[in-house]
């Protein structure tokens, strides 16, 4: 699967925080412990493609910036990896440097898991695991070159 690139007029943004996680209580002592995480999910219109984000950070863009987007399609919509605002010169995106360091880690961590018998069971799943993680740093690679060597637009 490629990576599509789409530059244009920003329409229809919409953003929404999407809160994930757990709350429980301890069986002794009753302590409440959990984990909850939120992103922001952007959803807008380039010269009439749709377009998906999702981040921890948000994302300055508005109706009628510019913008240069860069990621897979899934489903007929760009799943941007990289956003340019055209209009104020930002890039947002995870380093694709950091996602490929970690997805090293995981096949290591995987390789020396299988080189036990008992690890063979849990070091192939992790396998698995570090290789989707390396594909996706590639993707990630890939949108950040697309963004950097499309030129900036035009604003109007």
């Amino acid at each position: 699967m490629g990576i599509s690139v789409v530059i244009g007029q920003v329409s229809n943004l919409r953003e929404a925080t999407h809160t994930e996680g757990h709350i429980g209580q301890h069986a002794i002592g009753g302590t409440i412990t959990g984990k909850v995480r939120s992103k922001q999910v952007y959803s807008f219109r380039v010269d009439n493609r749709p377009v998906s984000y999702e981040s921890k950070e948000i994302l300055s863009i508005s109706d009628g910036d510019y913008v240069t987007c860069a990621g897979p399609v899934g489903g007929g919509v760009i799943k941007a990896m990289k956003v340019r605002n055209d209009s104020t010169g930002i890039i947002y995106g995870h380093s694709p440097v950091l996602v490929l360091l970690g997805m090293i880690g995981v096949l290591l961590a995987s390789l020396m898991l299988i080189s036990t018998v008992v690890g063979a069971i849990l070091g192939v799943p992790v396998l698995c695991i570090g290789l989707w993680g390396l594909y996706k740093a590639w993707q990630l690679f890939q949108s950040t070159r697309a963004v950097e060597t499309t030129p900036v637009q035009r604003t109007a």
